[in-house]
């Protein structure tokens, strides 16, 4: 631990240096949490006017490691606690940032944030083999990140008494890996039971968000974000008993709202839908509230600026969410 505050030292006093030789960098946040060998370091630049790439010190790249730098402006920057309740650090002015929400905000971002996340992170369980690395971990805790998030809408104490179970072994087997005496059974043993507690959580969670959003009327369709990312929605029974993991229709109806407003990061979801007409426009006017509508064009809007200034900039990533269209 002492190794890893050492090195928050150094990050903090290079990032400043970033910030007094880029004037294009108004700000640089930390988030998340970076406590272990395995967290990846997860920043965000708060540009002005417009962003620029930057050549990062290369231990700091190393430790960014598969993720990306997130590039927000200036003038919107705090509509990203919109999407989650992130822990940040400004390096600008040395203390946390954050921002208040309205209650109804607080509840439409945790249903969001679970069903935008939910679906894709758990992807990596359908693997049949689970390598052991530092990647995996990471996926693992993101995973268990949209599980806290469902749990603080619908809490059933018997599902998060499992939950909490897991969670408690992941952190000793992670803790030993970072000590190199992790044994691969142990590791494989837990996948195992990730696999078994998120079949069941699914489930769950699928039947509740279809009793809570009753009356979303869709039509068969696929949704395709890129070649791994792919959700097929069949209004039929035979498909799904053949199929596990059951989607809500919660979930393609959200990005189909997003689609659906004339923006340019609009334009390139709706283009992700093989058919344009997965309901009726009456349907996707009247099925949320007008709040609701109100929240979601908030995030769209602020995703929908900083989609257009990083495409203008030739970024291939950078965006909070959606960075695929990039």
């Amino acid at each position: 631990m002492e190794k890893i505050k050492i090195l928050k030292l150094r990050i903090i006093q290079d990032l400043r240096e970033v910030i007094n030789q880029n004037r294009f960098v108004y700000d640089i946040w930390m988030y998340g949490s970076f406590k272990d060998t395995i967290s990846d370091l997860d920043l965000i630049l708060i540009y002005e006017k417009k962003p620029l790439k930057i050549n990062f010190p290369l231990y700091i790249k190393k430790l960014i490691d598969d993720g990306n730098i997130i590039y927000l402006n200036k003038l919107d920057k705090k509509n990203i606690f919109l999407f989650e309740q992130l822990k940040v650090y400004s390096i600008l002015k040395k203390k946390k940032i954050s921002t208040i929400l309205s209650n109804d905000d607080k509840k439409n971002r945790n249903i969001t944030s679970f069903v935008e996340r939910y679906y894709y992170s758990r992807i990596f369980l359908d693997k049949k083999d689970n390598k052991i690395n530092n990647i995996e971990f990471r996926k693992i805790k993101s995973l268990f990140f949209s599980y806290k998030t469902f749990f603080k809408i619908q809490l059933n104490k018997n599902q998060y008494k499992k939950f909490r179970n897991i969670e408690s072994r992941y952190y000793k087997i992670r803790t030993d890996y970072n000590l190199n005496k992790l044994k691969n059974r142990k590791y494989t043993l837990l996948v195992k039971d990730i696999k078994n507690f998120d079949f069941q959580f699914s489930n769950y969670s699928y039947v509740y968000l279809e009793k809570k959003f009753p009356n979303i009327r869709l039509i068969s369709h696929t949704l395709k974000f890129t070649n791994n990312l792919v959700f097929i929605y069949k209004d039929n029974l035979e498909y799904k008993k053949l199929h596990k993991i059951k989607i809500p229709k919660l979930f393609f109806m959200l990005y189909f709202f997003y689609a659906s407003q004339k923006l340019n990061l609009s334009s390139k979801i709706f283009d992700s839908f093989d058919n344009k007409l997965i309901c009726s426009n009456s349907d996707l006017n009247n099925f949320f509230s007008k709040s609701f509508k109100k929240y979601l064009l908030k995030k769209i809007n602020f995703l929908n600026s900083d989609y257009i200034n990083l495409k203008k900039n030739k970024f291939k990533g950078g965006l909070y969410r959606f960075g695929w269209y990039l």
